[in-house]
């Protein structure tokens, strides 16, 4: 492994559902050479979009624990879907708890009609307190999932919601699109997790946002955190710039420089 590549942050990964595969999941990580690790649960029990209020709290309360039994290694972003009255107050528990970094929003970002306004107070939320939100956000082929975001989504929230920090997940999908739409935003980062080592896609993040606007995460359980560090390693980059991808970007967004 280069030498670069370690420590590293990944600042975006979930508990596998399975959840005899927790500990695996860890050992795997810090194998690869990863020392901090932030997890955001989905739901409890499985990926489900629009989830209840008791799959969302039990899945946080996982989080918690990890973060209890592996301290300074394990850290989490509160995950709340926003349509529920509770997102608020569940958001204030969340983010009163040691280990907890931001917040996570997944596919239940619109109401019923198809508007934003329910992650409106969720953003206005984040900024007051000064904490990161991690946005899952497509340009997906054949069409979004009803409640899921679009980069140009992210784009519109940033312009809207100036004050807060907002990361971007998945390069938003189409990748040179995604960066391309979010590049004028400073106050929006995008992570490399998920998809395959498709090449040219981390240089193309770094010509367009710069590298300190480009994070490094995972999305384990779902990719295999060594397979995510090669696509960094590949890429066509400065030692600087990868290390800033691995290990400052993260650092400076979540841990104040640490």
């Amino acid at each position: 492994m280069h030498d670069y590549l370690t420590p590293a942050i990944d600042m975006h990964a979930h508990p596998p559902y399975d959840h005899s595969l927790l500990e695996p999941m860890l050992a795997s990580a810090r194998s690869a050479g990863i020392r901090r690790i932030i997890l955001n649960a989905l739901g409890y029990s499985a990926m489900i979009e629009y989830p209840s209020a008791e799959e969302v709290e039990r899945g946080n309360a996982l989080v918690c624990d990890l973060i209890a039994r592996h301290p300074g290694f394990v850290f989490g972003l509160v995950y709340v879907n926003p349509n529920l009255s509770e997102t608020l107050p569940m958001l204030d528990a969340g983010l009163n708890t040691l280990g907890m970094l931001g917040i996570k929003l997944w596919v239940s970002c619109r109401d019923d009609h198809g508007r934003l306004d329910p992650i409106f107070p969720v953003l206005d939320f984040a900024a007051e307190r000064d904490v990161p939100v991690l946005i899952h956000a497509f340009y997906r082929t054949g069409g979004n999932l009803p409640g899921e975001l679009s980069p140009s989504d992210v784009a519109d929230l940033a312009e809207r919601f100036p004050k807060t920090k907002i990361v971007m997940a998945h390069l938003g999908g189409q990748w040179v699109q995604g960066v391309r739409t979010i590049k004028p935003y400073r106050n929006v980062w995008s992570d490399i997790s998920g998809s395959r080592a498709y090449l040219g896609s981390i240089e193309r993040a770094v010509k367009e946002l710069g590298a300190p606007r480009v994070l490094f995460g995972t999305d384990a359980f779902i990719r295999n955190p060594a397979a995510m560090l090669a696509k960094v390693a590949g890429a066509e980059l400065s030692t600087p710039d990868k290390r800033r991808i691995i290990w400052d970007n993260s650092a400076e967004l979540f841990f104040g420089g640490k």
